[in-house]
This record gives structure tokens, C-alpha cells and sequence, in this order.
């Protein structure tokens, strides 16, 4: 009995005298009575004693009817026979509601109907519910894992439970676990996609035969597992000096989003870097597009533990210059992010003076156009226009430059140096011309006339051959001599007029222009 600690405590012996009236209120009798024990576990046996005699002091024989009552409940517990006087009850007391109880006994004497009421001889406090004590669990564990859950289920008098059945229930299952010698012991899987943070495991016990029952749960973490990184940008297209705009997320196994500091990287269209830093989470990141970067596609990248993400971003091409006048001298400055290479047109009250320049800047170059030594002395409204241009407007701007006057005179001069030139060019070239032809016609002719003498003279020595000269030495020598002087004519002839067509042909070879009039 010791080991059924409820048999063995009495917590309450009540000795109540107690005097009840028969059916005609006549007679009274006399009884002690004890209830053991005073505290008791459904499922528990409960032991009741007692002695009943008449008021003269013989034994009563009849019927007890034992009873439980509360403030607002009565329990009928059984039926025991009075033998001799004793009363003796043993029973396990099952499925009654927790709680603290008086133990009443009507008894009825057999044969006489007399009735003694025995009312609240007795307290007995009830208990319903047993402790389930879990051994401890891991603080954290992985997405994945198992998580081993075990322990032992006891009454609140540190008796075992036998044998029974612990559910578990764990992320909306349920599990089942059979109690053996007051033990069990069940693995649960966690899912891969499993929530990061707390979570807790409830076990209960119902034992549907005493009325007992019990609970207890055990929490742990999951750790976060990352296994997503996104970037989002608000923009895909920007200029230079504008802002491109950002998040960052790191997601976890379940989806949700994790607070952790990511690294991002913007790299250029070289693969230069031109943004290095940390944002967390879900913050927007701003950052600015330098002035001078190239354009084209450039690259943001993420960086998280073993995780990497990229996106993809546009910097547009800007083709800008900025015009100041700083000093009599324009200064001109590439403020985009592509080649310059355009006429500039510099014009000075309106078009009366006109400077043009090419103008070749790389992006972030200045040249200048120095107005002092471009332009007449005088005050002028200055007007800069060209391609993508900006405030090329300069209204009564003092120029310091040139004299007008020594301008205009040096101007004239040249101009009628060059008219000169031109006109006695045009004379010399006609009369030289002339000359020749005149000269070249009258030798043609001389020869043509010589040509017809030794033809002439010809024909007599043929006709004084017919005639039979003796004298052959002389028709010999004539006829020499005129050879001679025909072949003189003829290259005196052929000289002249070969070297007047060479000459005009050497004239038009010449190089025309101002510089090479006199040659």
C-alpha cells in the first residue's frame, strides 16, 4: 500500500454525530464514520468506514447510499449494505468532475424504515489532471531536421501512467504516441519549407476510462535558411546625374522575407565598378549616375552568404555643351557622356561678324575660342549656336580685339593687289599669244613660198636634163644648194612652230592663283 500513496494518506478522519429523524421523527440514532483517502486521482480507490447503532446502542442491519456533493452538484456513488452496524466501501473512483467534495451516507434500518442521514461526515478533493514532463529540446534547429520529442506522463502525486495514449500535434497534424511504463517517445520531420522562427509542439493525454486527462507543449526555432536574393529597380533606363532607384530582398525556405545587410555592386559597360556598398532588406538604395559614365548596359549585382542576384540597367547617351564666356574668351565644355563633333557658329551682332570652329571635345573636355584675337574691337550681342548647345546667349559683351579701320584697309589692299595680278595676267597671256601665231603664220608662209621656188627650180633642171646639159658639175652644185636652203627653211620652219605651241602648253601647265601670277 505504500506505493499507492493515495491509500496510505488520510488526510481527514471525520467523527460526526449526526441525528436523524425517522419518517415520523421519533428516533434518533448514533454513528462514526472515515473516508481515506482525503485527496484522490481519478482512477484511484476510495475506501469509506463506518459503525452504525441504534440509540440504545444494538447494531443497525439495512441499506447505505453513499454520496458525493459540490456547492452545485450531487454524485450517487453506490449502494452498501449495513451489516451488524459496519459500513465498508471500496471502489475506484472514475469520471467525476475535479474538485472538492462532502461525503454524505443515508442509512435505512431493514425492517423499521427508520433513516439516519450521516451528511458531510467527509471532504475529499478530486484531481482530473496528471502532468506530462518533456525532456528538453534543441534551441534551433535546421529546415529539414527531426526533432526527437519524448517524456513521461504522471499523476500530481508522481505516480506513474501506466499504459495510454499522447497525441501530438504539431503545424495542424496529429500524431499518436502509446504510453509504455509511463513513457513515449515520438521523431517529427520538419518540413523543408518550415516557417523560420518559434513553433511549438502540444501533446495531450485523455484517458476516456478515469476521466484523466492532461497537456504540455515545448517550443523551438527554425533557423532562417536563405535561398533567394532579388533585386528591384524602379527605373531600367537612366541619364547621367540622375538617381537609380532600388531594393534588395533576401527570402528565407518558407518565402518570408530575412533582415540581413546586402552587398550591391554597379558595374559599368567596361566592367569598371562606380558603386560599391550595404543596404539592408527591403530599404531603398539611391544611387546617382556620375556625370561622365558610358553609356550603354551596365550591371547591378547582389551579394548574400553563397547567394547572387543581378539586374540589369541603362545608361542613356547624352550629347550636351555648356558655353561660357569667361574673359573675352568662350569656353566650351563637353557636359555629356558621348563625343562632341560639331560646328559651332559663333555669330556677333547678329550676322555682322561670323567665327565658325570645329569643335571635337571628348566628355568632360573645355576648349576655348578666344574672341579677342577672332573678332573687331566693339561692344556685340553674342549668339553660340551648334548641336545640343546650351546658354549661348551673351548680350553687350565688350570685345577688345582687332582694329576695324587697319581691318578694313588691309582688307582693300589685298583685294586690289589680287585684281592687278588677275588683269595683267589676262593681257600678258593674250598679247604673248598673239605674237606668236602672227610670227609662227609668217614663217608657215615663207616656207610654203620657198617650198614652191625649189619646186619651180626643180622642174628646169629636169626640163634642162630633156635638154641635155653637158655641163653636169654645175646642175650638181645648184642642185646642192638648194637642198640646203630648203632643209634651212623647213627646220627654221618646224623650230618656230613647235616651240609657240610648247609655250602655251607650258602656260596652261602653270599653277593658277595669286601666288603664282608672276612666275
Amino acid at each position: 500500500m505504500k506505493k499507492r500513496l493515495l491509500l496510505v494518506l488520510i488526510a481527514m478522519l471525520a467523527l460526526q454525530t449526526a441525528l436523524a429523524e425517522t419518517a415520523d421523527g421519533l428516533k434518533a440514532e448514533k454513528a462514526d464514520f472515515s473516508a481515506n483517502p482525503s485527496q484522490l486521482q481519478l482512477g484511484k480507490t476510495l475506501t469509506i468506514y463506518g459503525y452504525v447503532t441504534s440509540i440504545d446502542g444494538e447494531p443497525i442491519n439495512g441499506l447505505a447510499k453513499i454520496s458525493f456533493r459540490t456547492t452545485d452538484k450531487t454524485y450517487y456513488i453506490d449502494d452498501v449494505e449495513i451489516n451488524e452496524g459496519y459500513i465498508e466501501y471500496s471502489d475506484t473512483i472514475a469520471n467525476i468532475q475535479s474538485g472538492e467534495y462532502d461525503i454524505s451516507i443515508l442509512a435505512t434500518e431493514k425492517g423499521t424504515n427508520k433513516k439516519l442521514l450521516i451528511e458531510n461526515f467527509a471532504k475529499l478533493n478530486v484531481f482530473d489532471e496528471v502532468q506530462i514532463l518533456l525532456e528538453p529540446l534543441q534551441k534551433k534547429y535546421l529546415p529539414g531536421g527531426t526533432v526527437t520529442l519524448s517524456g513521461q506522463v504522471r499523476t500530481i502525486f508522481g505516480e506513474e501512467i501506466k499504459e495510454g495514449r499522447a497525441q501530438i500535434t504539431f503545424e495542424g497534424e496529429s500524431y499518436n504516441s502509446n504510453i509504455v511504463n509511463g513513457r513515449f517517445s515520438y521523431d517529427i520531420e520538419l518540413p523543408e519549407n518550415i516557417k523560420t522562427g518559434k513553433h511549438a509542439i502540444q501533446i495531450s493525454f485523455t484517458d476516456e476510462k478515469t476521466g484523466n486527462w492532461g497537456s504540455a507543449e515545448k517550443t523551438f526555432s527554425v533557423e532562417a535558411v536563405p535561398t533567394e536574393l532579388k533585386i528591384v529597380t524602379q527605373e531600367y533606363s537612366v541619364k547621367p546625374e540622375e538617381t537609380l532607384s532600388l531594393r534588395a530582398y533576401i527570402y528565407d525556405q518558407a518565402g518570408d522575407e530575412i533582415k540581413e545587410n546586402i552587398k550591391i555592386e554597379l558595374t559599368s559597360t567596361d566592367g569598371r565598378s562606380a558603386y560599391l556598398d550595404f543596404v539592408q532588406s527591403g530599404e531603398q538604395l539611391n544611387i546617382k549616375i556620375p556625370q561622365y559614365s558610358i553609356p550603354g548596359t551596365w550591371k547591378l549585382k547582389a551579394t548574400y552568404s553563397d547567394l547572387e542576384a543581378e539586374e540589369e540597367a541603362t545608361v542613356e547617351k547624352v550629347k550636351d555643351v555648356k558655353i561660357e564666356l569667361v574673359n573675352q574668351k568662350l569656353q566650351i565644355k563637353n557636359i555629356g557622356n558621348v563625343d562632341y563633333n560639331e560646328q559651332v557658329s559663333v555669330s556677333l551682332n547678329g550676322n555682322e561678324f561670323v567665327i565658325k570652329k570645329r569643335v571635337y571635345l571628348g566628355p568632360g573636355q573645355t576648349t576655348v575660342i578666344d574672341l579677342a584675337q577672332e573678332a573687331p574691337s566693339g561692344q556685340y550681342d553674342i549668339q553660340v549656336t551648334g548641336a545640343a548647345v546650351k546658354a549661348g546667349q551673351f548680350n553687350d559683351i565688350n570685345i577688345a580685339g582687332k582694329n576695324k579701320k587697319s581691318l578694313n584697309m588691309l582688307y582693300s589692299a589685298l583685294l586690289i593687289l589680287v585684281i592687278g595680278a588677275l588683269t595683267y595676267l589676262a593681257l600678258f597671256k593674250r598679247r604673248h599669244f598673239t605674237t606668236a601665231m602672227a610670227r609662227d603664220v609668217r614663217e608657215v608662209k615663207h616656207g610654203r613660198t620657198q617650198l614652191q621656188r625649189l619646186q619651180a627650180m626643180k622642174g628646169i633642171e629636169q626640163t634642162a636634163r630633156r635638154r641635155s646639159f653637158s655641163d653636169e658639175e654645175s646642175v650638181s652644185d645648184f642642185r646642192d644648194r638648194m637642198l640646203r636652203d630648203i632643209k634651212t627653211t623647213e627646220e627654221k620652219a618646224g623650230w618656230r612652230y613647235t616651240t609657240s605651241k610648247n609655250e602655251d602648253k607650258k602656260e596652261e601647265d602653270k599653277p593658277k592663283g595669286l601666288f603664282n601670277m608672276f612666275n
